[in-house]
C-alpha cells in the first residue's frame, strides 16, 4: 500500500461503481411501500417475509458458504486463466452436489411442512443460490461493474414484476415471490453472459485436497451465517410464535427503514473488504486502516442519526396507518443495524487473513443472547423485545470483536468519535419518541450541520472527484 490517499481513492472508485445500482433501485423499491402496504394485508406481508426469511436461514447450508470461498480465491488467481477455472470448476462443482443432495432431502421431508408456499421456498433457495454464486464470481474477477448491473437488474426486475403481478394481476402475496424467484434468475443468467463464466466451468467431481481447501474455508462460515440469521430473523420466528403473523408484518415495515441502511452499508462493504483483502500484508497496514476505519465510521454514524433523525417527517406519508405501530420500533432497529455495520467493517480483517473461525464463534455467542432476550421478554413488552434484543445483541458482538481486532491486528477507532456518538444518540431518540414537530426539525437541521462538520474531508474529496470527472469527459470530447 503506498498511502492512505491511494486507498482511500480506491475504496471509493469501487464503492462509487456499486453504488449506483443498487441506490437508484433501492429508493425506486422505498417508494413503493405505500403500495405495498396499501394493497397487502399485514398477515399477507408477513407471509411473504418469512418465506424471505426462511430463505435467508437455509441458503448458507444450501450452498455450504462456498460463494464466499469462491470470491477469496478467485482474488489471489487474477490474471491467472489455469487457476481461474480450477477454482471455478471445483467450487462450483461442490455446489451443485450440495443443492441436489438439499433437494433430495427436501422433497422427502415436505410431507410434514404443512404451509401453501414450501415449494417456493425450494425455488426460490435453487434460484438463490445460482444469483449468489454469479455474483461473486463479478467479484472474484474484479468486474464490479458487472456486479453493479447485476444487482441493479436484481432489484429492477424484483420492483417492476412486484407492480405487474401485485397491482396489475392482484396475485399478492404469490406474485411478490414469484418477483424474487424471476428476478433472482435474471442477476444470475446476466452474470454469467457478461463475465463469460461458463468458459472456466467444468463439472467433475473434485478432489478430495481441492475440496477440502475450500471447504476449511467455507464451512466455518456455516454457523456464522446461521447466527446473522438467529440476530436478525428469529425475532420474526418467536413474534409468530408469541404475538401472530399480523405482528410480523408490522415488524417486517419497521425493519424496511433498517434494511435501507444496511444496503446502502453493504454497497460499501463489498470495496471494503476487497480493499483490506488485497492491501492486508502491505508494512504500514495499521495506522492507514485506523485512518481510514475512522472516516468509515463517521460516515455511517452520520447516515445512521440522518435516517432516525428524518424518520418522523418520512414515515406518515410512506407508511399506511394500518401500519403505525412499526414507528416505535425503528430507532431501536437502527442503532441495531448501525452496530452490525460496525461489526462488518472488523470484519473484513478477519476474511483477509482467512480467519473464519473466529467470526463463527463471536456470531454464535452473540446469536444465543438476541433468541434468549427475544423469548424472555416478549411476553412482557411485546414487539419491544424483538427490537431491544437485536440492539443488545449486535452492541455485544461489536465489543467483543472489536476488543479481539485491536489486538490481533492493531487496529482501533478514535474514542472521541464513539462518546460523540452516545451523546448524539441519546438527543435524537429522546426527539424522536417526543414526537414534537418543531423540535425534530431542529434535531434533523443539527444531525445536517454535525454530517457536514465531520465528514468535511470526503465532502470536499467527493467534490473534486466529480470535477476531475467531468474535466476529463469534456476533454474526450
Amino acid at each position: 500500500m503506498s498511502d492512505k490517499s491511494s486507498t482511500g481513492k480506491e475504496l471509493a472508485k469501487n464503492t462509487a461503481i456499486i453504488s449506483v445500482g443498487k441506490i437508484c433501485t433501492q429508493v425506486v423499491s422505498f417508494l413503493l411501500l405505500p403500495i405495498y402496504t396499501g394493497i397487502l394485508s399485514t398477515e399477507e406481508y408477513g407471509a411473504v417475509d418469512l418465506i424471505i426469511t426462511y430463505t435467508s436461514l437455509l441458503l448458507p447450508l444450501v450452498t455450504l458458504q462456498l460463494e464466499q470461498a469462491l470470491f477469496r480465491f478467485l482474488l489471489e488467481k487474477r490474471g491467472d486463466s489455469d487457476g481461474t477455472k480450477d477454482v471455478l470448476s471445483d467450487v462450483c462443482s461442490i455446489n451443485v452436489l450440495a443443492l441436489i443432495l438439499f433437494t433430495i432431502v427436501f422433497l422427502v421431508v415436505s410431507p410434514l411442512i404443512n404451509s401453501k408456499y414450501k415449494y417456493f421456498l425450494l425455488i426460490n433457495l435453487i434460484v438463490n443460490t445460482y444469483s449468489s454464486v454469479m455474483l461473486q464470481v463479478a467479484r472474484g474477477f474484479g468486474s464490479n461493474v458487472v456486479y453493479a448491473l447485476g444487482s441493479f437488474l436484481n432489484a429492477a426486475s424484483m420492483i417492476l414484476l412486484n407492480i405487474i403481478f401485485i397491482v396489475g394481476f392482484h396475485l399478492g402475496a404469490y406474485g411478490m415471490i414469484w418477483s424474487h424467484i424471476i428476478a433472482a434468475c435474471i442477476c444470475g443468467t446476466f452474470i454469467l453472459i457478461q463475465t463469460k463464466a461458463y468458459r472456466y466451468i467444468s463439472f467433475h467431481i473434485p478432489s478430495k485436497e481441492s475440496s477440502k481447501r475450500y471447504l476449511a474455508y467455507s464451512l466455518p462460515l456455516i454457523p456464522n451465517q446461521i447466527s446473522w440469521w438467529i440476530l436478525s430473523a428469529s425475532d420474526r420466528t418467536v413474534i409468530l410464535w408469541q404475538l401472530g403473523v399480523a405482528f410480523n408484518g408490522i415488524y417486517s415495515i419497521a425493519g424496511k427503514f433498517s434494511n435501507l441502511y444496511s444496503v446502502m452499508y453493504n454497497i460499501f462493504n463489498l470495496s471494503w473488504t476487497e480493499l483490506i483483502s488485497v492491501h492486508f500484508n502491505d508494512p504500514d497496514r495499521d495506522k492507514i486502516f485506523s485512518d481510514l476505519q475512522d472516516t468509515v465510521v463517521k460516515l455511517l454514524i452520520c447516515l445512521y442519526l440522518g435516517m432516525v433523525s428524518v424518520m418522523p417527517f418520512v414515515f406518515p406519508i410512506m407508511i399506511n396507518e394500518k401500519y403505525s405501530d412499526a414507528y416505535y420500533q425503528i430507532p431501536i432497529l437502527m442503532i441495531g443495524v448501525f452496530f452490525s455495520a460496525m461489526i462488518g467493517v472488523m470484519s473484513a480483517y478477519y476474511i483477509a487473513d482467512k480467519n473464519t473461525k473466529v467470526i463463527a464463534k463471536t456470531t454464535m455467542i452473540c446469536a444465543g443472547i438476541n433468541l434468549v432476550l427475544d423469548i424472555v421478554l416478549m411476553p412482557f413488552i411485546g414487539l419491544f423485545a424483538a427490537s431491544i434484543a437485536s440492539a443488545t445483541a449486535y452492541f455485544v458482538m461489536y465489543v467483543v470483536r472489536y476488543i479481539d481486532i485491536n489486538k490481533r491486528y492493531g487496529v482501533k477507532n478514535s474514542p472521541q468519535l464513539l462518546g460523540l456518538m452516545v451523546i448524539s444518540t441519546i438527543i435524537v431518540f429522546g426527539v424522536y419518541y417526543y414526537r414534537n414537530i418543531i423540535l425534530c426539525g431542529i434535531c434533523f437541521l443539527g444531525v445536517c450541520v454535525m454530517s457536514i462538520c465531520l465528514n468535511k474531508k470526503v465532502i470536499l474529496g467527493g467534490k473534486s472527484f466529480v470535477k476531475n470527472a467531468l474535466a476529463k469527459m469534456k476533454k474526450g470530447r
